[in-house]
């Protein structure tokens, strides 16, 4: 979950515009899956990466791109949208009609299964970032689902737990995780933590801690 950018006018330039995820036919970098914009936002989506354009107008114009590897995902990973949006998208590369794409459907959620074996995740946008549902199945490790922080010099946790990215155009607070864990009996919440791991020459992979334990035969979902 996010709380908030510390930006000036970047709230305002969003104005109530979603975010909907639209396949790549071409009509971007081949390296994305699905691709999805709107103003001073540009994401592409693959099961090998996220990777995130923002942008803000303050006294000049301000750009930043962050990207998040997943580290060893398994390359049979599936990725499919979910929840269709209205209309369709357009466009255009040239004037012929191979150059051009039509009627392209967009969604308002992905979801990427087998990420890694037993770990699925449904991706969707929440102002002024991307939100994360992590599905860990029973046959699912949690020690695998790691993504390596790419576009920042500084990630760090606070007191409470939040994880804090600095860049460019401001501090991104992303709010503590939630996790909890599916029974018949309904949702059984789990204590969840942020977990940064640091590599060689600087580098920094982020995961998940669940401090108290769990049940192993149990599904669980942890919001981020």
């Amino acid at each position: 979950m996010v709380r908030n950018w510390n930006l000036t006018n970047h709230a305002a330039a969003y104005g109530k515009q979603i975010v909907l995820f639209v396949p790549n036919l071409g009509q971007a970098d081949p390296s994305f899956s699905f691709v999805a914009q709107k103003f001073g936002f540009y994401v592409g989506i693959s099961t090998k990466l996220i990777s995130l354009n923002l942008c803000s107008q303050n006294d000049q114009w301000s750009d930043q791109n962050l990207t998040w590897y997943f580290v060893d995902a398994r390359a049979e990973a599936k990725m499919e949208g979910l929840e269709r949006g209205t209309g369709t998208f357009h466009y255009y590369r040239g004037t012929g009609l191979s150059s051009q794409l039509t009627n392209l459907p967009s969604y308002r959620k992905l979801w990427c299964r087998e990420l890694w074996e037993g770990i699925d995740v449904i991706i969707q946008e929440k102002e002024p970032t991307l939100t994360y549902d992590w599905h860990i199945h029973p046959s699912g490790r949690l020690e695998h689902l790691q993504m390596l922080y790419g576009g920042t010099e500084v990630i760090r946790l606070n007191e409470q737990g939040d994880l804090l990215i600095q860049t460019a155009l401001g501090l991104m607070t992303r709010l503590k995780p939630v996790a909890y864990q599916i029974t018949n009996e309904g949702n059984v919440p789990i204590a969840c933590n942020y977990r940064i791991l640091f590599g060689p020459e600087g580098s920094r992979t982020l995961g998940f801690e669940l401090p108290d334990g769990y049940d192993t035969n149990l599904d669980i979902v942890i919001k981020a």
